[in-house]
């Protein structure tokens, strides 16, 4: 696999002024950082009324190099960018407030700021304030940022927005895809507004390196009659991925698949017991580790499995997700001291069942019950989706339920990580999940939300109560937006009388067919399980054709037949 390189340059210099307020600094990781955070630059302009703001723009650069590292791994870049910037803005805006800037912002704590972040093979841009960051081609030029200014009662443009004015910043974000020889240039005022874009593209057309056309492009500013500070970071795509890398394929793709193993049989640090489980995908093992004793679920992929490259990627991640959400209700990796000779993947063993052979057992569980379950469900599919993780195959099959009635949600081989996602935004989508749990939106070719999951832990409750589908088999065969409008929600007195119409009205929005008429958050649904009685939750009135299709149309019967009686009455 090819990595990402650049050659960059960047060069800062007060100019006219005392002070430089500018800020720029830059971070090339190496290692499994290069894929699953990339490369990072950042640039911040200080606002010349304050004279405090170099301290500003350089806490905002250092913030984004070093605290964007520390996020998850699996946030989108968008979600990651704007936590620490929101965080950074918070602090700078704090530390006004509490000196003598309180009055008036444009003293205190203030910047403006740009920042690039390269992964895989595209650009992502966080932008506040009046620097500016541009991509060029051989042939053309794509600004990726605007400046936010607003035209006084003087005619003269200020800045309308900057880092640590208010105590909430609101942020552009924007997206380029680049390729190899691709260049970017990030500049302060004090540059751009001194060198035309002829000036530079010549710059950028000359044999120099990104170091000394950066300092060409501060020097031409300055020569032009700039009177401000004056920096520019340049860098030009040198390697570019061959294809969307991840992190967990780094050395895993090499790796052998097991022999066929027996009980007895070792499998690195591993003691084989049994096989639990047998598909079409993979074969589940019970081992016991050789030092500690624990018991370890191996997880082992089919042969077929290998010839499919999409597949084999799902799988071999299955064990970095689990790793990466810390759930009492999320199922747990089993942590290995020796470097894999094969290609497997070790989880916790649970010793206990099912979801579906729990229902199996329970046929008509109570309401508490249900509750217990569902609520155990939902804390952890919050947990993923802290993480930016759908699960996407959200079933009764794929949770599991131990002896002491705790919850714990398995098999990750559909999860969508929104961090590795934006790298395959080329790639179709595919409806990975079990059809009759899958939420309407995936059968019309939409991107799965959080909502859809919320449909899933819906229809499994629904399931729980009634022993059926909320929609029966017709959900799966949704496949244009008009046929969300035939569906029909089965009442859940229907199976149950006893059911309250508030736990009805509450289960039919979760499960509602479009999803901006469900929960925002699975936990809103969890609450409302728990309060809907409370919180006055009524159900819609069901027509009595679908409520109860057998006495509608024996009333229309009856109808009917007074009417032909009452005409024949008349004649």
């Amino acid at each position: 696999m090819c990595a990402l390189k650049i050659d960059f340059g960047q060069w800062t210099a007060a100019g006219e002024k005392a002070v430089n307020q500018d800020a720029c600094a830059a971070r090339i990781p190496v290692g499994p950082d290069l894929d699953t955070k990339g490369i990072t630059i950042a640039i911040a302009d200080g606002i010349g009324s304050s004279e405090v703001s170099d301290i500003a723009s350089q806490t905002a650069v250092e913030a984004i190099v070093s605290d964007y590292y520390s996020t998850s791994a699996a946030w989108s870049v968008k979600n990651a960018l704007s936590k620490v910037v929101n965080a950074t803005n918070g602090w700078l805006h704090a530390r006004t407030d509490n000196s003598w800037a309180r009055y008036d912002k444009d003293r205190g704590y203030v910047c403006t700021l740009t920042t690039l972040v390269l992964k895989g093979r595209t650009a992502h841009c966080v932008h506040v304030g009046d620097t500016r960051a541009c991509r060029f081609t051989p042939t053309a030029a794509e600004p990726l940022t605007r400046d936010h200014h607003a035209v006084g009662v003087d005619g003269k443009a200020a800045l309308s927005r900057a880092i640590g004015v208010q105590a909430a910043v609101e942020l552009d974000y924007a997206t380029s895809q680049f390729d190899i020889g691709d260049w970017f240039v990030l500049t302060t005022d004090g540059v751009h507004e001194f060198v035309s874009e002829q000036a530079l593209g010549a710059h950028l057309r000359s044999d120099q390196s990104c170091q000394d056309i950066a300092r060409a492009l501060c020097q031409t500013a300055l020569e032009n009659g700039s009177n401000d500070n004056v920096t520019a970071q340049v860098l030009r795509i040198e390697q570019a991925p061959d294809k969307d890398t991840d992190e967990w394929l780094r050395g895993s793709e090499t790796l052998p698949l097991p022999p066929d193993l027996q009980p007895g049989d070792p499998l690195d640090e591993f003691r084989v017991i049994r096989e639990v489980h047998r598909s079409h995908r993979s074969s589940a093992l019970l081992a016991q580790h050789r030092d500690s004793d624990q018991y370890a679920l191996i997880k082992v992929p089919s042969v077929e499995l290998r010839d499919d490259p999409a597949a084999m990627e799902r799988f071999i991640a299955e064990e970095w997700i689990a790793a990466r959400v810390s759930s009492a209700f999320v199922l747990r990796p089993f942590p290995r001291t020796l470097k894999p000779q094969y290609l497997y993947a070790a989880f916790e063993y649970i010793e206990g069942l099912s979801l579906r052979q729990w229902m199996r057992d329970h046929p008509r569980p109570s309401l508490a019950e249900v509750r217990e379950i569902i609520s155990q469900i939902g804390y952890g599919l919050r947990a993923m989706h802290r993480q930016e993780m759908l699960h996407q195959d959200l079933r009764p099959e794929n949770v599991m339920i131990d002896a002491q009635g705790e919850v714990k949600i398995i098999d990750f081989g559909a999860v969508e990580v929104r961090g590795v996602a934006e790298n395959h935004q080329e790639r179709p989508r595919q409806i990975l999940g079990t059809q009759q749990y899958s939420a309407p939106e995936y059968f019309l070719g939409s991107n799965g939300t959080e909502r859809s999951d919320t449909y899933s832990l819906g229809v499994i409750a629904y399931e729980m109560l009634t022993g059926d589908l909320p929609y029966g088999p017709a959900a799966a065969k949704v496949r244009q937006v008009s046929d969300l409008r035939k569906l029909r929600y089965q009442p859940l007195q229907r199976k149950r009388r006893e059911c309250p119409d508030w736990l009805n009205a509450v289960l039919s929005t979760a499960c509602h067919p479009r999803y901006e008429q469900r929960y925002a958050d699975v936990s809103e649904f969890i609450h409302a399980l728990y309060h809907g009685n409370d919180l006055g939750y009524t159900a819609r009135r069901q027509p009595l054709i679908d409520r109860d299709p057998v006495t509608f149309w024996q009333v229309v019967a009856v109808l009917l037949s007074l009417l032909i009686i009452l005409q024949w009455a008349m004649l």
